[in-house]
This record gives structure tokens, sequence and C-alpha cells, in this order.
């Protein structure tokens, strides 16, 4: 694949779907590819078509705009499990003005996120879903075989774009004056992020006990907003554990 075009996929610009300035912000490790034909059973379009798209990208852009407009793909349409999901789940929780009582059903998460009027990822709402590496790529652990026509494997992508995308990414948390919870899922960019931030801040944390093991909220001397760890949306994540936490960051001041 022709090196310019890779280069130009977004690697230091576009960081993700929503308001930037919203109070949430949700960080995974990349996204999958669900758009490209042959990577998924939705897809519709090949890699050099996204990346070609991607490359118009703003800092910002709306989830639904994206998917129905540019990848078309109907949202409706769309099956099966996904970690867009328990954001969803997340939100319904964290939208609630009251303890909440029951977990989010599928019937609520599917409406949320997939009927007429889709709220997740969208430029108008109160959050944002941004990625660590900004290239589709199907596996965590390996890299594209498209790609190589710039890396070599997938240590040298993320020794080049890792720092870049880091700065970039926290740069906009902090000058983010509506922050409430940076919710980052997943164990390996847990570790990438604890060493980013502990390299900037040193001694400046503060753990918060939350009673669940898997979970892992940090505090940062000086910052009104508070750090989330979770496990990786869909594994050892369930609705009813989502559903306990977000009472529990209720109770915090």
């Amino acid at each position: 694949m022709d090196k310019k075009l890779i280069e130009s996929g977004c690697l230091t610009k576009f960081l993700g779907y929503g308001k930037l300035n919203g109070e949430y912000w949700f960080i995974g490790m990349e996204e999958g590819g669900a758009e490209i034909e042959n990577w998924s059973k939705i897809g519709t379009i090949k890699l050099e078509e996204s990346l070609r798209l991607r490359a118009k990208f703003k800092r910002y852009m709306d989830f639904v705009e994206v998917w129905e407009k540019k990848y078309g793909i109907p949202l409706k349409e769309y099956r099966g499990n996904t970690v867009w999901r328990y954001i969803s789940a997340f939100l319904l929780c964290l939208e609630k003005k009251s303890v909440v009582k029951e977990r989010p059903s599928s019937k609520e998460i599917k409406k949320f996120l997939f009927d007429d009027d889709p709220k997740m990822g969208r430029t108008d709402g109160n959050h944002f879903v941004c990625e660590l590496f900004p290239l589709p790529n199907r596996k965590s652990n390996k890299l594209e075989d498209e790609y190589k026509s710039v890396w070599s494997n997938r240590e040298e992508y993320e020794d080049e774009v890792r720092k870049p995308r880091l700065d970039i990414i926290w740069r906009n948390i902090e000058g983010n004056p509506n922050l409430k919870f940076v919710i980052i899922y997943g164990k390996r960019i847990r570790e990438i992020f604890k060493c980013y931030l502990e390299n900037l801040y040193s001694n400046k944390f503060k753990n918060i006990k939350l009673g669940n093991p898997h979970f892992e909220l940090r505090e940062i001397t000086g910052k009104s907003f508070k750090i989330l760890f979770t496990p990786f949306f869909g594994r050892g994540l369930s609705y009813d554990a989502i559903k306990d936490i977000v009472n529990q960051l209720r109770t915090l001041k």
C-alpha cells in the first residue's frame, strides 16, 4: 500500500468521535476496522478507502455521520458484540440523576446506540470516544500486512506513534474544563497510560478504592477530573459491574 496514504491516515490528527470537551472520555487501544470489507461481516469499503476518508477527518468526528454517510453502513444493521455497547451502558448509567437501581437493558442500549436517533459519539453529546493508536487494526499484538511498507512490525509502529498520540490526547484532556472522568479500558493500554502519566506527574497520584479489584480509580493532584481504569469492554466487564461502579463514582466528592 502507498506509504503516503498510510501516513496521512490521521496518525496525529483524528482522535475520535463525539464532543471533545465532553464530561466523559473513553479511551481504547484502537479501532478494529469493522467498516472494512473482508475484515468483518459488515464491512463495505476497502482499507485504502477507509484511510483516504480518515485523512480528511477533523480532530473529532460525529460517529453517526462517519458510519452512515461516509462508510455507508446503517447502524440499525449492525450485529454482534462490540465495545460500543459497554460505552453506551456506562453513559446510560452516568446520565441518571440518582442511584442506578437496575443495569441498562439490551433494549435500552440498542436504542441509545443503533436506533432512529443514536446518542453515542455525537458531537452535540456529553462524551468523547478516543483511540490511542490511529489506524484500524484487527489484533493489538500484530500489525496488518498492508502497513508494512512503513513499519516492519507492530513494535516499530507503536514506538513511532505512541508518544505523539499520547501527548495530543493528554493536551486535549487537560484543556477540557468540563471533564469529570476519563475511562480507560483494557489491560495493555492501562499500563501504557500509567507509565506515561507517572512520567508526567511523579508522586502526584491518589488511588481511590472502589471495592472491586478489576477497577482502579486515580486522582491527580491539581486536576478536577478522575481516571478510571477498567477491564477491556466485553471481557470481564458486565453491565451489572458498570452499574455498581457508577453508583460508587456518584458518592465521590
